[in-house]
């Protein structure tokens, strides 16, 4: 009897060392897979964390290449401004000073050689006389296209709408282009900056049409809205393809007026196929 409660005894405590055994070996996984699991997490929290900072550093890096491209436009525009006022009030100088200085010293010279026929009748049949009033003739009406084309007369007196009529009945008259001008609710002048560049990017446009593209209609229009005005330059000639890069664009004069656009904060689209003639539609906003 003694030795059955002996051995029973045994078996239970073999028992329960086995059974904390395994629950000792069980708790000791159980850590481990704490452990692991609290590993992975840090693991994963540090790789978030880079993840975190890299976007954010990259996003620094973009928003700093972003100011730095919106400083460099600003300063581009700013110096394309103060180079555009200076060179429209040289021009403005040098055609008042053509007009003033060389305008009156051959209508002086004219004045002197009609004084000198009036004295000298002998002098109207006189073909190197007469020759030498044409040539004079020549010059004052040479000097005049010079002087409007540096700075239009008609652009500062009477404005924009006037200015671009007489710059298209000019067209006609000498390059044989059929120019059809129309023009729509310009009851009130713009500011004279902004009359000026319209005009240069006009101006550059129908020079376009006539060194480029070989056609024999084109129509000028500008719409004055409320919020903007709107330019539309169409023509029948050859035509480009509008696929090609800007460099080539460049090439057919579409840089400067490109430049202008950006200059007064507008937006300018181009339709063109070859054979299929232009249309340039530019939109500038007005100042509120």
């Amino acid at each position: 009897m003694l030795l059955k409660d002996s051995i029973s005894n045994e078996q239970s405590r073999y028992r329960t060392q086995e059974i904390n055994t395994v629950y000792q070996l069980a708790e000791k996984d159980r850590q481990i897979a704490r452990q692991n699991n609290l590993r992975n997490i840090l693991i994963a929290l540090f790789l978030f964390l880079l993840l975190s900072l890299g976007f954010l550093y990259n996003r620094y890096r973009l928003q700093q290449r972003n100011r730095y491209q919106q400083e460099l436009n600003r300063q581009q525009n700013e110096m394309f401004n103060a180079i555009s006022l200076a060179q429209e009030q040289e021009r403005k100088r040098i055609a008042q000073d053509i007009h003033d200085s060389l305008g009156s010293v051959l209508s002086a010279a004219k004045l002197k050689m009609i004084e000198a026929k009036e004295s000298k009748p002998e002098l109207t049949t006189d073909e190197k006389f007469l020759s030498g009033i044409g040539l004079l003739d020549e010059a004052s009406a040479e000097l005049r296209n010079i002087s409007h084309n540096i700075m239009p007369a008609t652009l500062s007196k009477l404005g924009l709408i006037p200015a671009l009529k007489n710059l298209c009945e000019k067209v006609i008259s000498h390059k044989g282009l059929q120019v059809r001008f129309i023009a729509h609710d310009f009851e009130n002048r713009a500011d004279e900056q902004t009359e000026i560049t319209i005009y240069r990017i006009v101006l550059e446009l129908i020079n376009n049409v006539v060194k480029h593209a070989a056609a024999s209609r084109a129509t000028v229009q500008l719409v004055k809205y409320p919020d903007y005005i709107n330019i539309t330059v169409e023509d029948n000639g050859r035509g480009f393809d509008t696929a090609k890069t800007a460099d080539e664009k460049k090439g057919i004069g579409l840089g400067s007026v490109a430049a202008r656009v950006d200059y007064l904060k507008g937006k300018m689209d181009i339709d063109s196929m070859p054979g299929k003639g232009t249309t340039v539609v530019v939109d500038i906003p007005l100042a509120s």
